[in-house]
């Protein structure tokens, strides 16, 4: 399904916005955001499993990255930048990974195993992944927009609000 696709622009979207709209009123934002999440990973899980798992993952790794900026303390400055480094890491290898691996397919061991097959990468990677990465510097420079977002995580219901404002 695509974004111009009628079944997305006459039902998914309309669904989405009545539900928002419906649900935030009396259970609030988290609720809402809720709703909406649940309604776009039913969008994105149209595109196959793997990328749906992809996409879990990178929410997940990116989130507890950002959790770990947020709550350690500045004192602890090493580990704050090896964590922040290893979450760019991740984002940007696997947009290196899908963006180019067809390099390893033409140039590698089977030289010439090209198929066009091998170019379909995961939709939107390349906007989530920028958009974590920059979630993440913001974390590591303890943005007042992320932590008030992000609000507080100390608790196991924090965290779940804070997994769902982030996802």
């Amino acid at each position: 399904m695509l974004f111009t696709d009628p079944v997305f622009l006459f039902l998914l979207l309309p669904l989405a916005c009545v539900a928002f709209y419906t649900i935030t009123p009396r259970f609030g934002y988290s609720a809402g955001f809720g709703a909406l999440l649940i309604i776009s990973l039913l969008f994105y899980y149209a595109w196959g499993l793997f990328f749906f798992t992809l996409l879990i993952l990178s929410i997940t790794a990116n989130f507890i990255a950002a959790c770990y900026l947020l709550l350690t303390p500045d004192e602890k400055i090493v580990r704050r930048r090896i964590a922040l480094s290893l979450g760019l890491l991740y984002n940007f290898a696997t947009l290196g990974w899908f963006k180019y691996r067809f390099l390893f397919d033409y140039f590698g061991p089977s030289q010439g195993g090209f198929s066009v097959v091998n170019l379909a990468i995961p939709i939107g990677i390349s906007f989530y992944t920028f958009q974590q990465a920059t979630f993440l510097l913001d974390a590591y420079g303890r943005e007042a927009s992320v932590v008030a977002y992000m609000g507080d995580m100390r608790s196991g219901w924090g965290k779940l609000r804070g997994y769902i404002h982030h996802a």
